[in-house]
């Protein structure tokens, strides 16, 4: 059997603070996606979405740890994936990684795995997705959820991981 490789799709560095990134006509050819960020969201909350979906099609556990206090939960019915640790403020640096399983099947949901560690407030955070929706990911768009901006700075990359 083949060892998986990442292969560069694509890499964004912000040179001014922006509302939206966006990873579109993503390569096909590829079995799961990485992404890869290190990032500054200046408000609470940084949020992705699959293919601009705003439906409530977006469920997920998590655990989330600061070193003194620990929560969990659930949610269903969103209309935006992943959002991405409780506590920003503009000082805020937080590295994601993201993994989409599977992102060019049409024939299943999609599901996906995240990893957040966030330098204020110290806190790391997993994360299990499922996107309800058989359409192959084409786009990721990553936003904060209150409209706040990306800051300068601001890092991401996306891989491509064969099978």
């Amino acid at each position: 059997m083949a060892t998986p490789t990442y292969t560069a799709i694509a890499s964004i560095t912000l040179g001014s603070d922006v509302s939206t990134v966006e990873f579109a006509s993503i390569d096909q050819s590829f079995r799961d996606l990485v992404l890869v960020a290190n990032w500054k969201p200046a408000g609470n909350y940084g949020q992705w979405r699959l293919n601009n979906d705003t439906g409530s099609n977006y469920s997920r556990v998590f655990m989330r740890g600061n070193g003194s206090a620990a929560g969990s939960g659930s949610g269903t019915s969103n209309a935006a994936f992943f959002n991405i640790a409780s506590s920003y403020t503009s000082s805020t640096e937080a590295l994601t990684i993201l993994q989409i399983m599977d992102y060019s099947a049409t024939d299943k949901h999609k599901t996906a795995l995240q990893r957040t560690n966030a330098n204020t407030p110290n806190e790391v955070e997993a994360y299990a997705y499922r996107w309800a929706n058989t359409a192959a990911v084409t786009t990721i768009t990553i936003d904060t959820q209150n409209g706040s901006n990306i800051l300068t700075g601001s890092t991401f990359a996306l891989y491509g991981i064969a099978s």
